[in-house]
C-alpha cells in the first residue's frame, strides 16, 4: 500500500502501482487476496490475485458470503457478487434475510 497527499494505492512486490492511488482507505478483507477500497465514503473490493477493481465503489457496506460478497447500497439495495465479481444476485434488504 502506499499514501500520497492523503489518499492510498497500491504498489505490487515489483514496486509497480497497481491500484492508482486516489483511495481515501484501503483494509484488509480476507486472506483470499480481496481489500476493500473507499472512495467518495462509499465502499467497493480490489482483487489483489487479479490486479483488478471487482466490485465498483458504489456500495455503503460489504461483506464475504459462502460463495462471493454481498454488497448494500442506496434505497435498501442488496447485491450479491461472485469471487470474479459477477452480479449473482439483487433484491432490497426487506428480502437479503431469504438470499
Amino acid at each position: 500500500m502506499v499514501l500520497k497527499n492523503n489518499a492510498f494505492g497500491i504498489i505490487d512486490k515489483e514496486g509497480e502501482l497497481i491500484l492508482p492511488i486516489g483511495y481515501e482507505d484501503i483494509d484488509v478483507f480476507s486472506k483470499k487476496g480481496y481489500v476493500i477500497i473507499i472512495k467518495d465514503k462509499k465502499s467497493g473490493l480490489y482483487s489483489l490475485i487479479d490486479k483488478k477493481i471487482i466490485i465498483p465503489t458504489e456500495y455503503g457496506d460489504i461483506e464475504k458470503i459462502k460463495n462471493g460478497f454481498r454488497a448494500y447500497g442506496r434505497n435498501y439495495q442488496v447485491v450479491e457478487f461472485s469471487l470474479g465479481g459477477e452480479i449473482t444476485k439483487t433484491c432490497t434488504s426487506i428480502c437479503a434475510s431469504g438470499i
